[in-house]
């Protein structure tokens, strides 16, 4: 049987952020800062359910979007005090044993979001209400989705779903973890339009505070 063409093979990478500046973009400009972050839950019920992984990371970028430096990762997990789904266990791999004892750095993680001008979640509207009512000293915050706020089909990519855009450009990671949602976040937010601008510099234009 003869080799598939180089043109018919197409390889993934694995997201491997590195902290400190990345080289890209301009540092010398006014910068902002954002807070990319996902959270792992008892279930999908914001009233009802409960946060059990918690995973942040900052960054850095300039006004045209490129990400000028990235920071340390930050992940908690938290005993939410009642057995966990069987489907929660199969699709994080965390189990009730990983979890006792453990709880969220309240006033830790509450201060790394806090400092962003923007936080950013690939389904704010679940991850939003989650983190509000799990940290309840949190401010009024400028809140980014990327799930709804990129228009992912202009940019050449097809479908919504993290693990699909995250593979269409090229990246693999374990998906379903916290910070695995994170950090692919973070590459993907760094993929440049088909204008040659990187994806954040589209949804910074959008966000807001409500």
């Amino acid at each position: 049987m003869a080799e598939p063409a180089q043109s018919d093979i197409r390889q993934l990478r694995r997201v491997d952020l590195h902290v400190g500046e990345t080289g890209f973009g301009d540092p010398d400009d006014p910068q902002r800062v954002a807070a990319v972050l996902d959270v792992e839950t008892t279930g999908l019920d914001p009233e009802s359910d409960r946060v059990i992984e918690l995973a942040v990371r900052r960054f850095r970028y300039d006004p045209g979007g490129h990400i000028t430096e990235i920071g340390r990762a930050w992940c908690w997990r938290e005993d939410p005090g009642v057995p966990l789904p069987e489907d929660v266990i199969r699709i994080t791999g965390i189990t009730d044993q990983d979890l006792i004892g453990r709880r969220i750095d309240d006033r830790v993680a509450t201060d790394i979001i806090s400092s962003a001008d923007v936080v950013i979640a690939h389904n704010a509207a679940f991850d939003r209400p989650m983190v509000e009512k799990r940290l309840t000293d949190l401010p009024i915050k400028q809140w980014a989705c990327s799930c709804v706020e990129i228009d992912w089909a202009a940019a050449g990519f097809e479908g919504r779903s993290l693990g699909w855009l995250c593979a269409q450009a090229g990246w693999f990671y374990d998906a379903h973890r916290a910070q695995g949602d994170v950090d692919a976040l973070i590459q993907l937010l760094r993929h440049e339009r088909t204008d040659g601008r990187p994806l954040l510099y589209e949804l910074d234009g959008r966000s807001s505070c409500e």
